[in-house]
């Protein structure tokens, strides 16, 4: 369980710096919604795997 969620941390972090490095190439970069979108995610697998 521990090395799905460290994966799912990865994964989400990479989405999350690719989709703001498209967004700065798009010249929308929206850091709040890019900031919520991480919390909810780490918050939900932190739950997940605590």
């Amino acid at each position: 369980m521990q090395g799905l969620f460290a994966r799912s941390i990865w994964l989400f972090a990479f989405l999350g710096v690719l989709g703001f490095f498209l967004g700065i190439a798009d010249g929308e970069v929206d850091l709040l919604d890019l900031a919520s979108l991480m919390s909810t995610a780490l918050g939900k697998y932190g739950r997940l795997g605590a």
